[in-house]
């Protein structure tokens, strides 16, 4: 008899996992997959990874469910990027919702010279646009940094 119940409970914990929606589908996950949606929403992916916009968070990701808005901490888009002529840089910030904060965004060169660099004070979303006519070809870094002490580089390219 216990062993029947056993059993029982087995299949009614493996019938409740199988209702559940797995949260990525790695046979689709494609990370270079090339969205046609220039647009940066940030989703927050189910697997607590933030995303570009749906589509990334859908293909590149593999990703089923997710919630707008970043997951945590800040994140930073970059379009385009490498990129060439004196057309815009456009970079995104983004914070999860109802939260803000302040920000240092700094180009850095190849020989370590800091090239740009600008402060947002009480920033929950800021789209900066960048007139790169100052920035000679080559490979740049662009370091953002927040007032906790973290922070994240970014590879830029001038071609």
């Amino acid at each position: 008899m216990l062993r029947k119940l056993l059993i029982l409970s087995l299949c009614a914990a493996a019938a409740d996992l199988a209702a559940q929606p797995l949260c990525q589908d790695t046979f689709r996950r494609t990370p270079t997959y090339r969205c046609q949606d220039p647009f940066y929403l940030p989703v927050c992916g189910c697997n607590g990874i933030t995303y570009r916009n749906q589509c990334a968070a859908y293909w590149q990701g593999g990703v089923n469910t997710w919630s707008g808005g970043v997951c945590t901490g800040f994140d930073v888009d970059i379009f385009p990027n490498p990129f060439a002529g004196n057309e815009p840089v456009i970079i995104n910030i983004s914070f999860p919702d109802n939260v803000s904060g302040s920000l240092t965004l700094r180009i850095i060169d190849a020989w370590g010279g800091s090239v740009w660099q600008r402060y947002f004070s009480n920033v929950y979303r800021e789209r900066i646009t960048l007139d790169p006519g100052f920035l000679k070809q080559g490979l740049y870094v662009l370091v953002v940094a927040d007032g906790q002490g973290n922070y994240r580089s970014y590879k830029l390219v001038r071609a």
